[in-house]
């Protein structure tokens, strides 16, 4: 399946990916690595094994672990019903594979969280596409994606559950993004040095990254359907009652 946005493609993985999404992977754990160490003289000469990629998912061997995100990705398509989206992002215009984003309908619990979890979200973009928004663009969709699934009864999760993101200490731009996801509700720092931060449906909706740009997609499922966003079904109304008033004045 695939959700197209204003100007990215969020598509299923595919096996001829794979070389694209290694190279990705090792660009911006090369990056991630240089960033943290950056006032360290001889940086710039560590070997790929010292590199830290600060999407967790992705560790060295690099090959291993993208090979592995890619068969969870595969299995997580074929689930039935599905409930995770492990996504491709590409770039329209070009048509480049430049990182990944995914988001998940499961319930999950922590301890000290009296809500379930849902989402799960994370991004990551090559560096050569970072601080264009692209990340921002990816996960206002999915999670409007994701709601919009919910209100049309294709998927199930409790009305109050609270939407979950992580990112890794350290990780200032990651960090950044979640700041943009609207009031925490509770966050937490994990043992590995994870924070996790949960927040409210409203607080989602409310927050800088749902506002910032017209979030409009269309998700279109391999069995042909079509779901399209909030605004996009908001937008096709008001056009909708415009061309009848000008037929019927």
């Amino acid at each position: 399946m695939k959700i197209e946005t204003l100007r990215l493609l969020l598509v299923d993985f595919a096996p001829s990916d794979y070389a694209a999404l290694l190279e990705v992977v090792k660009e911006t754990a090369k990056s991630d690595t240089l960033d943290l160490l950056k006032y360290w003289p001889s940086s710039s000469e560590l070997s790929e094994e010292s590199w830290i990629c600060n999407f967790d998912m992705f560790k060295y061997p690099f090959e291993e672990s993208v090979q592995k995100f890619m068969t969870g990705a595969e299995r997580r398509k074929c689930e039935n019903p599905r409930k995770s989206f492990w996504f491709a992002v590409k770039e329209k215009k070009s048509g480049k594979l430049i990182g990944i984003t995914l988001i998940s309908a499961k319930v999950i619990t922590r301890d000290g969280v009296n809500s379930d979890l849902i989402g799960h979200s994370g991004q990551l973009i090559s560096p050569d596409y970072q601080r264009q928004g692209y990340a921002s663009e990816a996960k206002s969709a999915m999670i409007d994606f994701l709601y919009t699934l919910k209100d049309k009864t294709i998927i199930n999760f409790p009305d109050d559950a609270l939407f979950l993101s992580s990112y890794n200490e350290g990780n200032y731009k990651s960090k950044n993004l979640q700041k943009k996801s609207g009031n925490q509700s509770k966050c937490l720092l994990l043992a590995n040095r994870k924070v996790e931060i949960y927040t409210a449906k409203k607080d989602l909706y409310d927050s800088a990254l749902m506002k910032m740009k017209p979030n409009i997609w269309k998700a279109t499922f391999d069995d042909g359907t079509v779901v399209f966003s909030s605004n996009s079904a908001a937008i096709a109304g008001i056009l909708n009652s415009f061309i009848i008033k000008i037929k019927n004045p």
